[in-house]
């Protein structure tokens, strides 16, 4: 599992490799953000978005960008 943490919009991104159902998403977001009073919200991406990549611009900030794949 990695982890991007989006600045701008307060926002931790957990990237999954796997594909996993909602209520283990929802759990995964969940404890995640129990670590911490400091996470405003939790996003979990797993294998079901695969045309979506997480590209980090620096070392704590992040963007969405798709891969070259969606364009063919």
């Amino acid at each position: 599992m990695k982890s991007y943490y989006i600045e701008s919009i307060d926002l931790w991104v957990l990237s999954i490799n796997s594909v996993i159902d909602g209520k283990t998403r929802n759990a995964i977001a969940e404890s995640f953000k129990r670590k911490s009073d400091k996470i405003h919200d939790v996003v979990v991406v797993d294998a079901t978005v695969a045309p979506i990549e997480i590209i980090p611009e620096s070392k704590d900030r992040s963007v969405f960008k798709t891969t070259a794949k969606t364009l063919m």
